[in-house]
């Protein structure tokens, strides 16, 4: 998120237009941000830039947007995916908890040639009794609250999920988000 912070950074100094993910407005105002630049910030000076040309308040991200993106993912070599699995869920403790939104998963994915296969559908959340939030092992790692922002895992993070064998990158981003990203492709190789 580091980077979403300097693109909104650089919007409030002296951009006109920032592409963003949608909670980086709202993680950045109304003193959410103690940093200069951020501090006297309120969301209803942003606003969103919709498809059909219209405008919407940054609260309404659902409803206007260039594309969905999915959530961040662990990737790994297939030869390692399963210990890679192992690793991250041994970590997280016994109990499992709900999850409040698609935004919330990390995904844990394996990759095989020619494409990315997703493992198995399996929600376990991190805020758990080893290294969760309130785990006694909290700040080996420092999965959240790091002295750097996001620093393993997305400071937002609740959980980890395995998603179902066989589903490719593709089916996984999603067609409008792999349409957004050959758009941009396009672009850049017409202003060549």
């Amino acid at each position: 998120m580091m980077g979403q912070r300097k693109l909104e950074r650089c919007l409030v100094e002296k951009g006109d237009v920032a592409f963003v993910k949608h909670p980086t407005v709202l993680q950045n105002t109304d003193g959410k941000n103690p940093e200069a630049w951020a501090k006297n910030l309120k969301h209803e000076d942003f606003q969103l830039l919709c498809l059909d040309g219209s405008r919407k308040p940054v609260t309404e991200a659902q409803s206007c947007h260039l594309a969905i993106v999915p959530s961040h993912a662990v990737v790994s070599r297939k030869d390692k995916a399963d210990f890679v699995r192992r690793m991250l869920f041994n970590q997280q403790g016994r109990q499992a908890l709900a999850l409040s939104s698609p935004a919330d998963l990390g995904l844990l994915m394996q990759n095989t040639w020619p494409g990315l296969l997703v493992t198995r559908f399996l929600s376990v959340c991190l805020t758990q009794e080893l290294f969760g939030r309130n785990g006694f092992e909290y700040m080996m790692f420092q999965m959240f609250k790091s002295p750097a922002k996001d620093l393993l895992f997305s400071d937002d993070t609740e959980c980890l999920a395995n998603l179902q064998d066989r589903t490719t990158y593709q089916k996984y981003l999603g067609p409008e988000y792999l349409q957004a990203i050959a758009n941009v492709r396009h672009c850049l190789h017409s202003g060549e």
